[in-house]
């Protein structure tokens, strides 16, 4: 579960699962391979984002977007559509938190008695991605992680000051 994930890590989820197949029958875990990446990171906005926001500071490599909104606000924003190998979303995260209360373990995690303001950006990264950047197991990914968040929020998607008529000059 992403609980497990955030607050154990993922060698802990890989042992538990690796336990249970043991328990269920004396399996064992042949390959881990990374079929698919969600990396992601939580910001406090005071006051939310705005799509206009969004549209006049972002950069990116790929022109197709998509835009959810509770009335006029702004609640999911994605970049690329569903299908590609790389696509990007920024949302609410905080109200995904709040409902249901399913989640409020979140608020430990962040060092925040609220929900209010908390928004999330998130790569999701499918294998033809993956296989781009060489990474085919949990080590690959350990060692490749922190170029690859680089090169997802520097040179795929960035929100930039519109301070430079060109867009690879202007100040992230």
């Amino acid at each position: 579960s992403a609980k497990i994930l955030w607050l154990s890590g993922i060698d802990t989820a890989i042992s538990w699962i690796s336990e249970d197949l043991k328990a269920i029958g004396g399996g064992t875990i042949q390959l881990v391979q990374v079929s698919r990446l969600d990396l992601c990171a939580d910001f406090l906005v005071p006051g939310g984002l705005s799509h206009e926001f969004i549209l006049t500071h972002k950069v990116t490599r790929n022109d197709k977007g998509k835009l959810y909104l509770d009335k006029n606000d702004l609640q999911t924003y994605y970049a690329a559509d569903g299908k590609s190998p790389i696509q990007m979303r920024i949302y609410n995260k905080g109200i995904e938190v709040k409902q249901g209360g399913t989640k409020l373990w979140f608020l430990d995690l962040w060092k925040r008695e609220s929900t209010d303001d908390i928004w999330r950006i998130e790569f999701q990264v499918r294998r033809p991605a993956i296989n781009q950047f060489g990474i085919n197991s949990l080590d690959d990914l350990k060692e490749k992680q922190a170029g690859l968040w680089g090169y997802l929020t520097t040179k795929w998607f960035s929100l930039r000051l519109p301070d430079n008529d060109k867009a690879e000059r202007k100040t992230i």
